[in-house]
């Protein structure tokens, strides 16, 4: 039965078989239903054609890619495919059964090494250096062609990867498809241990599946020498000469080379097969060394990645603690103000002191509790928590809380909210924060006793979502702040703000697939217009996806 199998997503462990000559994969109800919000309504197609299973793009916001590259048109799919969309990591089988990723505790456990070379006796038959030299071999004029494919398809792969497992056992199925192989593994080094450990193990009959016995010293040759060996378990090799001859399993054919990228060796791929079966010969000895040192480039490049989101996940702390460190010095010198003005009056006993005091405390609070709401919301991915909700209620209580600061700046808060609003599919909580930092933005920015705030809702009937503007009388944003107005710690505010409530606004109006915009002038104020689609996308809601994706194939 050809079916699909999730590696990677919200439905990891769920098989969804292709029963029909056409099936649709995305969010809406379809054959492969999957909740990724990364995924699209209609994401893809897998259709039957002749015999064989194609997948086409459905025009998605996020692409669909095999095994690591973009499709832009139908592409044919072989058995062990990996299809990515959005998030989510399918792969896909045909008439066999998938052979899923063993749990890591379980891959531990299917290598065994022969450490004192009494069980297993391996000759090397050849062996040739693993470099970069091994690229540009030029393999023997029958294989060439073959070569030059199976590694391109290999780079285009295994380009666009940045996980670790996902990346090995992309290779691993590849050298399946490519070469006749009865078992292999990768071995990887543990940075902590410093021990190499398996991390892939696979069988091409996996029902038949056993401890692979394999040779500690064939394994210590490669990394030591790091040469690539092509052997047998015959004794013809002085360098592996111990240990006796064990014909109860079986003579093999073996593969071993150095997984290495330039001066570094992360470990090593193995395969065999029974010589009864299959033989390798040199140039299969040249193409997988030559697939070792491709994987050993692209663990580096995985590794040069995760480096730079660390460097830039600390240069982000840096920047976080300094956009900060000014807005919460000024806190706290207001919450000293405030105490110490408490303090004056206790001391004189005179209550008008106290109340004007705990009045800046208070102030105080309040921007200490809209900066840690605010900090958690930027700070996590969350879903939305649904449910029907009316905007024009959401707006009353904002103002609730805000009219003390108005009446105290003198800023007048003014509404015009339409009448019979339809409910929307929204997070209440969510949507309050939106409305509250764009109304305490407008407050702050227009002028004491002549500013005003203007807050109003309607239903557009077409577009089917509600629609909210808030607009203030203030000074306007210049038009150079205008592109990075929603920008992270981008603040017009000087040390007076944290440049996080309109960021914030805005990862919150996205994740409900929504739109906010601004318009404004010098001198003419700044207008903000939210738009909210009725219905999310868990409620048959528009295509809004999120993310950003790169090549094509």
């Amino acid at each position: 039965m050809t079916s699909v199998y999730v590696i990677q997503g919200p439905e990891k462990g769920q098989t969804f078989e292709l029963n029909d000559a056409e099936c649709v994969v995305g969010r809406s109800d379809v054959q492969v239903r999957l909740k990724d919000t990364t995924v699209s309504r209609t994401h893809a197609r897998l259709f039957d054609q002749v015999g064989q299973y194609y997948i086409v793009d459905l025009g998605s916001a996020n692409g669909t890619y095999v095994n690591g590259v973009r499709i832009v048109r139908p592409f044919q799919l072989k058995q062990g495919d990996h299809i990515r969309v959005g998030k989510s990591v399918l792969v896909f089988s045909e008439d066999q059964p998938i052979e899923l990723p063993p749990d890591e505790t379980e891959v531990g456990n299917m290598i065994d090494f022969d450490v004192q070379g009494e069980l297993v006796d391996s000759a090397i038959v050849a062996a040739i250096p693993s470099d970069r030299d091994i690229l540009l071999a030029p393999p023997e004029p029958s294989q060439a062609n073959k070569h030059l494919r199976v590694l391109y398809e290999l780079v285009s792969a295994t380009g666009q990867v940045y996980n670790i497992d996902q990346l090995l056992h992309g290779v691993m199925n590849h050298i399946f498809r490519e070469i006749t192989v009865d078992r292999g593994f990768i071995l990887l080094l543990n940075e902590d241990t410093k021990r190499f450990e398996p991390i892939v193990v696979k069988y091409r009959r996996p029902e038949r599946a056993k401890k692979i016995m394999t040779s500690n010293t064939i394994v210590d040759h490669v990394l030591t020498k790091r040469e690539a060996v092509l052997c047998t378990n015959a004794m013809t090799d002085r360098r592996f000469k111990k240990g006796q001859s064990i014909q109860g399993y079986g003579l093999r054919s073996v593969i071993c080379v150095p997984v290495i990228a330039r001066s570094k060796i992360y470990g090593v791929i193995h395969i065999d097969c029974s010589i009864s079966d299959y033989t390798y010969n040199n140039d299969h000895l040249h193409l997988l060394s030559a697939i070792g040192y491709q994987t050993g480039l692209a663990l580096q490049n995985i590794q040069l990645y995760q480096e730079s989101i660390e460097a830039e996940r600390l240069a982000a702390t840096g920047q976080t603690v300094a956009a900060l460190s000014h807005y919460v010095k000024n806190i706290l010198q207001g919450l000293q103000g405030g105490a110490d003005t408490v303090e004056l009056g206790f001391r004189n006993e005179n209550l008008k002191t106290i109340g004007t005091g705990w009045k800046i405390v208070d102030r105080n609070l309040g921007k200490i509790h809209n900066l840690m709401l605010n900090m958690l919301a930027f700070s996590k991915e969350r879903e939305p928590r649904l449910e029907p909700v009316q905007i024009n209620v959401i707006v009353d209580e904002v103002l609730d809380l805000t009219r003390k600061l108005a009446d105290d700046r003198g800023v007048m808060l003014v509404t015009d909210l339409e009448e019979h609003m339809p409910p929307i599919f929204a997070d209440p909580d969510g949507i309050h924060q939106v409305i509250l930092n764009i109304v305490n933005n407008g407050l702050e920015a227009v002028e004491r006793n002549t500013g005003a705030v203007t807050i109003r809702t309607r239903y557009d009937e077409d577009a089917e979502a509600a629609v909210l503007t808030i607009g203030d009388n203030g000074p306007g944003i210049e038009d150079e702040h205008l592109e990075y107005i929603f920008d992270v710690f981008h603040s017009t505010k000087g040390h007076g703000g944290t440049g996080l409530g309109l960021a914030v606004a805005k990862k919150i109006v996205d994740e409900h697939g929504g739109t906010i915009a601004v318009t404004s002038h010098p001198d003419e104020g700044a207008l903000f217009t939210i738009r909210l689609p009725q219905e999310h996308e868990e409620h048959q809601a528009s295509e809004g996806t999120s993310g950003p994706s790169d090549a094509t194939r």
